[in-house]
C-alpha cells in the first residue's frame, strides 16, 4: 500500500469517527459519572395552517391532552363559512328546480289535453266528412 493510500484511509476513519461521535452525541450526553439520554420527539398537527400562539416554553414538560399551540382560525372559517353559502345556494336552486318541473308537468298536461282534444276533434270531422256533412279542407 502506498503512502498516498495509508493518508487517505487514516483521514476517512478519522472522518467516520468524527461524524458518528457527532451523531451519538445528539442523542446521548454523558460524563465521567452519569449519562444522559434525550428524548427528540417530532410533533405535526392534523390540519395545517399558521400557527399563531405556542403555549409552552422551552424544557417544560408537557402531559397528553395539553394545548400545544394555536392554529388560526379564520381560513377555516372562511371555508365553512363558504360551504355553509354553497349549501343555501343549492336549496334555493332546489326549489326554483322545484318549481320548474311544476310549470313543465303543467305544460305538459296542456300538451296532452291539447293533444286529446285535437284527436277528438279529427274523429268528429273524420265522420262528419264522410257524411258530407263538412268539407274536406275543414278535416284538412
Amino acid at each position: 500500500m502506498t503512502r498516498g493510500r495509508r493518508v487517505g484511509l487514516a483521514a476517512a476513519i478519522a472522518l467516520a469517527l468524527f461524524v458518528a461521535y457527532e451523531v451519538i452525541s445528539s442523542f446521548v450526553a454523558f460524563t465521567d459519572d452519569a449519562y444522559v439520554q434525550s428524548d427528540l420527539v417530532a410533533l405535526a398537527p392534523q390540519v395545517t395552517g399558521r400557527i399563531i400562539a405556542v403555549h409552552v416554553a422551552d424544557n417544560q414538560d408537557v402531559a397528553e391532552g395539553d394545548l400545544l399551540a394555536s392554529i388560526d382560525p379564520v381560513p377555516f372559517q372562511l371555508a365553512l363559512d363558504q360551504r355553509r353559502a354553497d349549501l343555501a345556494e343549492a336549496r334555493a336552486q332546489i326549489a326554483s328546480d322545484q318549481h320548474r318541473i311544476a310549470s313543465a308537468r303543467d305544460a305538459l298536461a296542456a300538451a296532452s289535453s291539447a293533444a286529446d282534444f285535437a284527436s277528438e276533434n279529427e274523429k268528429r270531422l273524420t265522420t262528419l266528412a264522410s257524411a258530407q256533412d263538412v268539407s274536406r279542407v275543414a278535416l284538412d
